[in-house]
């Protein structure tokens, strides 16, 4: 598609104004073609341009605890949600489902609801909540937050842990841009109306928000500047929300993604593929330093996240090179500088996540024999492995 606009444009301008007013118009169409059928973000970048490989098995999975650590609650590739209880003294292996589909899920403060994202009619995106005990589903509009955001112009948002402010990522019109660019607002949903406010402008949606809600961190194509250079791949860019300032901290080649930050807003621990193997970097955000803390050339690494004492980080390890490709989760001891291995080669696992607490990590374990992915637990030094519940 932007090769075609790119050539028409070229088209349009050597041509006379008989053949480039036609063109003109073409164009137009081919990018309103763009606008319409572009809803989510980008993929991730892809994990091996060698396929003769075993490929890793990833589920497609977002796992998000309840702050009060008794519920889990899971969306899957077909984008059901599950409702999954996480005390492994009482063991119920059944789930509650919520009746929409969707995915971005969000636990309120108390535990008494989840929130989660949709999609309406004509593809509007739709904040809604599930209330827990009762059933009752609230659904909000995000277009109707304010007049700046008509005509399904949001494509993503991120909401705070505390539920008080929402980021949300708003598509400019590529018509004349030749290319798509995002603005980024920030919503104070305590005030009412809520009150909205520019942050940036950036050519990639927003990746992962800092636990004190001051910075964001997008992955994209462009530097700081709006430079693109597709060649060199996805680099992560912060963007100060209270001031706009973007600061760029990884220059590498390869792809840089999966963002998880640390609980004091100093570091992000990441997964990049810029010596042609996947491995997870942590960067320091004062000094600018940069550590590869897995440096293996004979597995790849992914999904890191941050244990909420900010002495750990699980993440997934996979080799392709062994037989029919093992896939594991580890956990790394920053202070000690090693990891240790917690499932031991047990069959495809992925998407590890810490519990508030930092006792348990859960996470996605696809069991052969059924053909299913069951949602499952483990204390970090990889005793207690616990299966909570099949999932379809």
């Amino acid at each position: 598609m932007k090769k075609i606009n790119q050539w028409l444009m070229s088209f349009a301008r050597k041509n006379s104004v008989f053949y480039g007013l036609p063109v003109l118009l073409i164009y137009l169409l081919f990018s309103a073609m763009a606008c319409t059928f572009y809803i989510d973000p980008p993929p991730p970048c892809p994990v091996k341009s060698d396929l003769s490989l075993v490929q890793p098995y990833f589920s497609g999975a977002q796992l998000v605890w309840s702050f009060h650590e008794d519920q889990i609650a899971v969306t899957t590739s077909r984008k059901r949600i599950y409702l999954v209880s996480a005390n492994p003294q009482n063991i119920v292996q059944s789930y509650q489902t919520v009746p929409n589909q969707g995915w971005n899920i969000s636990w309120s403060p108390d535990g008494e609801r989840i929130v989660f994202s949709e999609r309406g009619q004509d593809t509007e995106l739709i904040m809604t909540a599930f209330e827990i005990s009762t059933g009752v589903l609230t659904k909000i509009p995000l277009n109707s937050l304010d007049q700046k955001f008509r005509n399904n112009t949001i494509v993503h948002y991120l909401l705070a842990n505390d539920h008080s402010q929402l980021l949300l990522t708003r598509r400019r019109d590529p018509l004349l841009l030749g290319r798509t660019q995002y603005d980024f607002f920030l919503v104070d949903l305590l005030s009412n109306p809520p009150n909205s406010r520019l942050v940036a402008t950036h050519d990639a949606v927003v990746a992962a928000w800092s636990p004190d809600l001051t910075t964001i961190l997008l992955s994209s194509q462009h530097d700081v500047k709006g430079k693109f250079n597709p060649d060199a791949g996805y680099k992560l860019v912060a963007i100060d929300v209270s001031s706009g300032d973007k600061r760029q901290f990884t220059t590498a080649r390869g792809c840089q993604q999966d963002p998880s930050w640390s609980q004091d807003n100093t570091q992000v621990a990441y997964s990049s593929s810029q010596d042609n193997n996947w491995d997870i970097f942590v960067t320091s955000l004062t000094d600018g330093t940069i550590e590869n803390i897995t440096n293996t050339p004979d597995q790849d690494e992914f999904q890191p996240d941050w244990s909420p004492d900010g002495q750990y980080i699980a993440y997934v390890a996979f080799n392709s090179y062994a037989g029919t490709g093992t896939q594991d989760i580890f956990v790394y001891n920053i202070a000690k500088g090693y990891s240790i291995n917690l499932t031991n080669g047990s069959g495809r696992v992925d998407t590890p996540v810490w519990s508030p607490s930092g006792n348990h990590i859960a996470f996605m374990a696809f069991d052969s024999s059924e053909g299913k992915w069951h949602l499952e637990i483990i204390k970090p030094d990889g005793t207690g492995r616990t299966r909570l519940a099949p999932l379809p």
